[in-house]
């Protein structure tokens, strides 16, 4: 496309296919398919890009996957995150984050481990960590939280009953041959 990789003199093993795809590139290992996907590139390495302005502003984040019409478009610096879907993760700010639905984790940014499965799957504010929502429009609201569904939801079940992990090997001052209660 014109003006793929237009700037790129010194990186290799790259793929630009769009209108200036990797415009801004001077790095390697990057693969950038549709128009202007990973257009601000620079410095980022091994970056996947496929979708129209998916990681369209990266500029140094490497090992980023992007997949969809905007994904991680205003991403500049995060690294090591995955998005799949339109708009999914388009404000991330920050590395290790996994988001999977159209919208997903894309409201806010910053955010660190995060995991996000289904449509608007999302966090309530910037800068959480270890967090996961999965079913659509599922919001995590505290660090190192797990949220399945929305407010709609009214039953959340499975084959088996939900386990309490409760086992020794967990446990400290464990002791044997305890005594109960005398009555």
């Amino acid at each position: 496309g014109s003006r793929a990789a237009y700037t790129s003199m010194t990186g290799n093993g790259i793929v630009a296919i769009g209108d200036s795809a990797l415009y801004a590139n001077v790095s390697s290992g990057n693969t950038a398919v549709g128009s202007r996907a990973l257009r601000s590139n620079s410095n980022g390495l091994m970056n996947t890009s496929v979708g129209s302005e998916s990681l369209y502003l990266n500029s140094t984040g490497n090992t980023n996957t992007a997949i969809g019409v905007n994904a991680s478009r205003n991403q500049i610096i995060g690294s090591n995150n995955v998005a799949v879907g339109a708009f999914s993760l388009q404000n991330n700010l920050n590395n290790y984050n996994t988001s999977v639905g159209v919208f997903s984790g894309s409201v806010h940014n910053n955010y660190s481990y995060g995991t996000f499965v289904g449509y608007g799957a999302d966090a309530s504010l910037s800068g959480l960590t270890n967090i996961t929502a999965v079913g659509s429009g599922a919001i995590a609201v505290a660090n190192n939280q797990v949220k399945l569904g929305n407010s709609f939801v009214t039953t959340i079940g499975g084959a088996v009953n939900w386990s309490i992990i409760s086992d020794a090997r967990f446990k400290k001052d464990v002791r044997n041959d305890v005594a109960g209660l005398d009555f």
